[in-house]
């Protein structure tokens, strides 16, 4: 697995081209929207590089909740652009903080056309789901 972003204190996302994955390795939801733009910017061209079809929201230890100012550019901005993109699954490790789950089901809320969103207890269920059948 290669970085190809990092904010330590919120999210690292690797590439995982042997696996044909995008991951996003989330510590803390409360990133500024600012950065939370920059990661998925980063994530996105990656993924269209290398025609990677796949996004792990790995949320598992996540703490915290997206800020709102987040929430609404994803649901209005970032998903109609995910849409039109390269992506075609995302599966979300989901978060053992109660709080933190809140942030996983809004943004799970948004309207996907042409997206499957699955969610998985562990990594390698999460990898199970990606897996090419």
């Amino acid at each position: 697995m290669d970085v190809i972003y990092c904010k330590k204190e919120y999210l690292t996302i690797y590439l995982c081209q042997a696996k044909n994955y995008i991951m996003f390795k989330w510590q803390r939801f409360g990133i500024p929207v600012s950065q939370l733009k920059e990661a998925h910017q980063t994530a996105l061209v990656t993924a269209t590089e290398n025609n990677i079809p796949n996004y792990m929201a790995e949320t598992s230890e996540a703490t915290e909740t997206l800020l709102p100012t987040s929430l609404q550019w994803w649901a209005q901005i970032w998903v109609p652009k995910l849409q039109s993109s390269v992506i075609k699954t995302i599966v979300t490790v989901v978060p053992h903080s109660a709080l933190a789950s809140f942030s996983t089901k809004d943004w799970q809320a948004v309207n996907f056309d042409n997206i499957t969103l699955q969610n998985a207890k562990t990594v390698a269920e999460a990898e199970a789901l990606l897996a090419p059948r």
